[in-house]
């Protein structure tokens, strides 16, 4: 079932609603946090474009912190040392 095709202004947001759609779909499945943060950096890259891409899991139970990181392969803007 379809709904009818979106106006011309609303394709550019109707493909990123999409886009986090199919995000949302993917990482339903995901039970390994590692596997969790590759499904949502490759994914992302379909929304929105970053550098640098990070994410900070809490683990209640055990009080233990997870962090995972990755980047694009552009390069990363940096400021200039003062």
């Amino acid at each position: 079932m379809h709904g009818p095709p979106p106006l011309p202004s609303e394709a550019p947001h109707a493909a990123q609603y999409e886009a986090l759609l199919r995000v949302i779909h993917r990482l339903t499945g995901q039970r390994n946090p590692t596997a969790l943060f590759q499904v949502l950096a490759r994914e992302l890259r379909h929304v929105i474009t970053y550098d640098v891409i990070g994410l900070a899991l809490y683990d209640a139970a055990v009080r233990q912190r997870y962090y995972h990181t990755a980047a694009t392969a552009a390069p990363i803007a940096r400021a200039a040392s003062m």
